[in-house]
Order: C-alpha cells, then sequence, then structure tokens
C-alpha cells in the first residue's frame, strides 16, 4: 500500500485525474467509486468533481442550475449550432489544465448564434444584432448593453477573438464568470422571444 501511495504522490497533477478515471473503467461499480472519489475531490477543494461519465469542472450549485436549463433550451431543434458551440465551451473549461480563453470563444459564440436566430440574421455580429433586437424584445437597454458588454470583452481580451501579444494570464475565473453570464443572457433572450 505504501508503494502505490508513493506512486500517486508522484503523479503529475493531471495524470491523477487521468489515473482517477482508469479506476472508473476498470471498476465493476463505477457509481460507487465516482461517489467516493467526488467525495475526496471535494474534501481536498479540487476544482473538478468526478461522476461515473468522467471528470468535468466543478461548478456553483447556481451555475450548474443555469446550465441545466440552458442545455434543456439548446436541445430545440432550431439551435443545433448554439448548442454544439455550448458544449464545446463547456469541454473547453474541463480540460486539464482548462482552456479558458477557447471557453469564453465559444460561449459567447453560442450566445450570438442565439441572437442571430431570434433577430433571423445569420451572418451578422452580436455587436450588431444586439441593440435592435433588444428594442424588438423589449429588452432594457441596460440589459441590452451589458450582452454587448460581454461580446466587446471577448474581442478585447488577448487570445480569445485575436492574438496574444504578451504572456497569456489565468482567465480560469473569467471563464466560469462569462460562462455563466451566457447561459443566463440565453435563457432571458428565449425567454423575451417567446419562441423557445
Amino acid at each position: 500500500m505504501a508503494q502505490i501511495r508513493q506512486l500517486v504522490y508522484e503523479l503529475e497533477w493531471w495524470e491523477f485525474y487521468d489515473l482517477c478515471e482508469e479506476l472508473l473503467r476498470i471498476t465493476g461499480a463505477p457509481d460507487e467509486v465516482a461517489e467516493e472519489l467526488d467525495t475526496i475531490f471535494v474534501q481536498q477543494g479540487l476544482p473538478y468533481s468526478i461522476s461515473s461519465t468522467g471528470i468535468a469542472w466543478r461548478l456553483s450549485a447556481p451555475a450548474s442550475a443555469v446550465f441545466v436549463q440552458t442545455k434543456e433550451l439548446l436541445q430545440h431543434p432550431n439551435l443545433m449550432g448554439p448548442s454544439q458551440q455550448w458544449d464545446k465551451a463547456l469541454e473547453h473549461l474541463s480540460k486539464r489544465p482548462p482552456d479558458a480563453e477557447n471557453c469564453i470563444k465559444d460561449a459567447v459564440g453560442a450566445l450570438e448564434g442565439l441572437a442571430r436566430i431570434l433577430s433571423a440574421k445569420p451572418s451578422d455580429t452580436l455587436g450588431q444584432i444586439i441593440k435592435p433586437l433588444g428594442t424588438q424584445l423589449g429588452v432594457h437597454p441596460a440589459l441590452t448593453s451589458a450582452v454587448s458588454s460581454v461580446y466587446g470583452y471577448r474581442g478585447d481580451e488577448q487570445a480569445i477573438a485575436h492574438g496574444a501579444t504578451s504572456a497569456l494570464q489565468d482567465l480560469v475565473a473569467e471563464a466560469e464568470m462569462v460562462l455563466h453570464w451566457c447561459a443566463a443572457a440565453m435563457l432571458f433572450l428565449a425567454k423575451k422571444s417567446g419562441r423557445f
């Protein structure tokens, strides 16, 4: 047992998660093993969670609830593009290490895709769409401006929509916030439209 413990301690951090996923794969009781491992993950304050399907970024309870609602919304057959981009955003955050820049890019892209569908302007940018769409849906200008601002952030922050000119920063906290915000914005716009 001491040798196994030593081997685990010598693993690189991402290899530890790979080992946990391998344990799930070879066990005869993946649900029980995942539950035990996730208890350890929580106790140790690890940023990932584990279930019988694998490892994913651990989200706060409010974010998890909003993401479930967003996923349900995006199951509509007319929203396949935004749905696929949303899934990519979540996958980017769950990578080891997280790919925050692509998470942000795809989360805002999913929001832009939904706005394109709602406005029937499939080639316009979110920046071009949001003000007239907000007026059409009766959205307060401050909320329309907030959507425009998150789109502006995606365009301004280096390595998201444009090339990096200096060392990259850790944007995981920003990625979580943008994911949560885009999910809430998609739900809001869909409700205001009455179409989904």
